[in-house]
């Protein structure tokens, strides 16, 4: 029996209702898919952490123990965010900064590029998109589809495809032991 899946792109508001409360708690718990596109082993080093009269969302350390400051921004990118990740990353003394935006504007995704070339090389910088996806499950059996309700977010999705793979190593590391 194979399922059958349906994805339907949600609002990022539906699935994180408040940025720091919901979306930075959840990153600052799940940075490792941060890992593949930045080459990073990130670790946490707090959230919210202070940078003099401000709080950056998320300060983590990477292997070689240099610090990386972490600005959400669930809507479209604005100078403002551009401004605070510059100085986040001056008060931590931070060689990489991550922002990570709904919509990044075309002149902010230039500045970051104009950046990573200006700045020196051991300073990075780095734009990501963020989308959240709703995952609905069809299970085709004796010639009908059923339909699994439950998985109504990104969290959701990303722990069920954790679920399934476990499931499927049981038998292999089984006869491992």
């Amino acid at each position: 029996m194979n399922p059958i899946a349906r994805l339907t792109r949600v609002p990022l508001r539906e699935v994180w209702r408040h940025e720091a409360l919901n979306f930075t708690r959840w990153l600052a718990e799940n940075l490792d898919p941060l890992s593949d596109p930045t080459g990073l082993r990130l670790s946490l080093v707090e959230a919210e952490a202070a940078a003099g009269d401000f709080a950056v969302d998320i300060l983590a350390e990477d292997a070689d123990g240099n610090l990386v400051v972490i600005e959400n921004q669930l809507e479209r990118t604005d100078h403002d965010r551009l401004g605070k990740l510059i100085t986040y990353m001056s008060n931590h003394d931070a060689k990489t900064a991550i922002w990570i935006t709904s919509q990044p504007r075309p002149e902010h995704e230039k500045v970051v590029h104009w950046l990573n070339e200006a700045l020196p090389g051991d300073t990075s910088f780095y734009l990501f998109q963020v989308e959240a996806a709703r995952i609905a499950y069809f299970i085709h059996e004796h010639g009908e589809l059923f339909k699994q309700e439950n998985w109504n977010s990104l969290q959701d999705a990303m722990i069920y495809a954790m679920v399934r793979r476990e499931n499927a190593l049981k038998p292999h590391l089984a006869r491992l032991n």
